[in-house]
C-alpha cells in the first residue's frame, strides 16, 4: 500500500527529503489541505509548535513553489481563518513574484497578525512594494485600532518608509 499524505509529511519532518515533497506534488490540492490539517507524528525532540510554525511552513512553501497554482489564483479569504497565517507565511517564504497579490491580500485581512506579517514582508521584499500596496499600507493608518497602537503603527510606518518616494 502506498504511503498516505500524512506519512509523506511525517517523512519530510524527519528528513526534509525531496522524495517526500515529490510525492506530495502528485496530489497538490490534497497535500495542501493535509499540511494545513497535519496533527500526526512529530520527530523526537521536535516541539509541535515548531513543527507548525517553522517546518510545515517550509514544507508548504516548497509545495507552492513547485505548484504555484495552489496560491497564484486564490484569494486569502478562501483559506480558513485559522490557517491563513501559515499560508501567508509560506507564500512569503517561497519568495516568488507570482504570490504577490495573494500576500498583499493579507493587508485586507481582519487579523492584525496577518497584517503585521505582510507589513514585515514588505520591508524585507522589494517586489511587494507596488503602488497598490503603498495605498493599502497608507490606508491602514486610518484604522483606529492601528493608529492607537504604537506597536502596530510602527509596523505600518516601517513599511511606508521602504516605498520609493514619488
Amino acid at each position: 500500500m502506498a504511503p498516505s499524505l500524512a506519512e509523506h509529511i511525517s517523512d519530510w519532518l524527519e528528513s526534509e527529503s525531496n522524495a517526500a515533497v515529490d510525492a506530495l506534488t502528485t496530489s497538490p490540492e490534497e497535500s495542501f489541505a493535509a499540511i494545513l490539517d497535519y496533527g500526526g507524528a512529530y520527530p523526537d525532540g521536535m516541539d509541535p509548535r515548531d513543527a507548525h510554525g517553522i517546518y510545515l511552513v517550509n514544507l508548504l512553501s516548497l509545495l507552492v513553489s513547485r505548484v504555484p497554482e495552489l496560491l497564484a489564483n486564490r484569494e486569502l479569504k478562501t483559506i480558513p481563518v485559522r490557517k491563513r497565517y501559515i499560508v501567508v507565511n509560506a507564500a512569503i517564504t517561497a519568495d516568488a513574484t507570482v504570490f504577490r497579490d495573494f500576500i498583499l491580500g493579507g493587508l485586507r485581512d481582519r487579523s492584525i497578525y496577518i497584517k503585521t506579517l505582510v507589513l514585515d514582508a514588505i520591508v524585507r521584499h522589494p517586489v511587494l512594494r507596488t503602488p497598490t500596496a503603498h495605498a493599502m499600507v497608507k490606508r491602514l493608518l486610518t484604522v483606529k485600532s492601528i493608529a492607537e497602537s504604537d506597536y502596530d503603527r510602527r509596523h505600518v510606518e516601517a513599511a511606508l518608509e521602504t516605498f520609493p518616494t514619488v
